[in-house]
């Protein structure tokens, strides 16, 4: 059975290590960009079924990189994960529990979209 992919856009390389660390070990494959020009290169080359992505990051906000992903009729569910350099958020985004309850409701979406 192939793994679920997710990319996660995140340009904190320590942040997106510990991320990308916990959704492996999770079991799914995960693809890092650190800027919205290799997340774009990424979206090119693989078949992705979830985006995590920062608000902040090099080339292109992370609003702006949905909006155009939107636009080019990509209909990829994603969650925004940022800390905007705030303790308080830091410790939300690393509530491993929310963050995998909120991925699988939005894959658990995506799929019975896709296959109902």
């Amino acid at each position: 059975m192939q793994k679920t992919t997710i990319l996660v856009l995140e340009d904190d390389i320590q942040l997106s290590d510990t991320i990308k660390q916990f959704l492996e070990y999770s079991g799914y494959m995960v693809y890092p960009a650190y800027d919205a020009s290799q997340a774009k290169d990424i979206l090119y080359e693989k078949s992705i079924d979830l985006m995590l992505l920062d608000v902040k990051v090099p080339h292109q906000n992370g609003f702006d990189f949905l909006q155009e992903r939107r636009d080019s009729g990509d209909t990829t569910p994603a969650i925004f994960v940022t800390s905007l350099n705030a303790v308080d958020d830091v410790t939300q985004i690393i509530n491993t529990r929310l963050l995998s309850f909120r991925i699988i409701l939005r894959l658990r979406i995506k799929f019975e979209t896709k296959y109902n």
